[in-house]
């Protein structure tokens, strides 16, 4: 008989319910032009971009999904 094999990783929420992970880019705006960036930046905030309340309330939607907190 097979032993089963060992639990690597216990999910520890539903990914339907909240998310495992958060990934916020917050500007595309760089002086920079690095040729690894995927960010394709640009020299001026967009219009589109979120102002510091909005950026806020996003910070704090995300710590409202409790623990574990996503990555």
């Amino acid at each position: 008989m097979t032993a089963p094999a060992p639990v690597i990783r216990r999910q520890r929420h539903d990914a339907g319910e909240r998310p495992f992970l958060v990934v916020w880019e917050s500007t595309r705006a760089c002086p920079l032009a690095c040729p690894h960036c995927r960010a394709e930046a640009v020299p001026g905030r967009d219009p589109r971009e979120l102002g510091t309340a909005a950026a806020k309330d996003l910070l704090r939607q995300v710590a409202a999904f409790g623990q574990p907190a996503p990555t």
